[in-house]
């Protein structure tokens, strides 16, 4: 096939970001519905692109992460968000999408970082820590499912010319903080759960069950919209058996690169 190594030169220039991810994820859709069923030998196609999603994914996430001064130990750390167990990183991925740009993550002045309650705090353009922290854990609606275009799937070289998410957002004043601490969340697992909630003039104490809420509809802005744990389970068994748009999701969501 003349034409493979072409297309994977064109996954490869496709910047590291979120929407990037998600488009790619829709490409990977149309391709295993629509022509690998006909013609088995664009299964390769589907399956360098499922990769490629998930690739830039990672990429976006990681520097995502990066930008909140977390680090790649740090970012593999579990995090309770609603009534599943995320992790740091992609709890940072979800900042970044909500439109937070740079934080900072530390242990609290003069305790142990390896037992101490840790502070993230999230720089924002001034007027925006309430909208934002309103958009990271505020439930959106989720997109009709007929609005799953197959044929605007495959456009990566607009893409690839697309600003990343990252910079450009201005003069940087408002600050939002969350404290986090380690918990037990079961026998022998432990997790991070938020604890306080504020800006640096005041903060407020939460509760495991008063976070849990709060932190229910994070990611509901991302590329895990409405994916939860029984579409994760639906897409390992059929994926099909999802309608698109949420197959995509759950494609970000649920699946592992090979």
């Amino acid at each position: 096939d003349a034409y493979f190594p072409a297309y994977r030169a064109s996954l490869a220039k496709v910047p590291a970001s979120r929407p990037a991810a998600f488009k790619l994820a829709q490409a990977w859709v149309a391709l295993q519905r629509g022509l690998t069923p006909r013609i088995p030998a664009f299964q390769r196609y589907a399956d360098a692109t499922r990769d490629a999603a998930l690739r830039v994914q990672e990429g976006a996430c990681a520097r995502a992460a990066t930008e909140l001064g977390i680090s790649a130990a740090e970012a593999k750390l579990p995090l309770v968000l609603g009534n599943r167990v995320s992790t740091l990183g992609a709890f940072a991925c979800d900042l970044n999408d909500a439109g937070v740009r740079q934080g900072k993550y530390a242990a609290l002045a003069g305790a142990d970082p390896a037992t101490a309650d840790h502070m993230l705090k999230l720089y924002v353009r001034s007027g925006e820590g309430e909208r934002i922290m309103r958009d990271a854990f505020g439930r959106r609606g989720a997109e009709p499912e007929d609005s799953f275009d197959p044929n605007s799937a495959f456009d990566f070289d607009r893409l690839a010319a697309a600003p990343s998410n990252g910079g450009g957002d201005g003069d940087i004043q408002d600050v939002a903080v969350l404290v986090l601490r380690q918990v037990d969340i079961g026998v022998d697992r432990k997790a991070l759960v938020g604890v306080q909630v504020g800006d640096e003039a005041k903060m407020q104490a939460l509760s495991v069950a008063e976070w849990r809420m709060a932190s229910g509809g994070m990611g509901a802005g991302g590329p895990r919209r409405d994916v939860g744990s029984d579409a994760c389970a639906t897409f390992a068994a059929n994926p099909a058996a999802l309608p698109p748009m949420v197959e995509a999701h759950a494609l970000l969501a649920c699946a592992k690169r090979n």
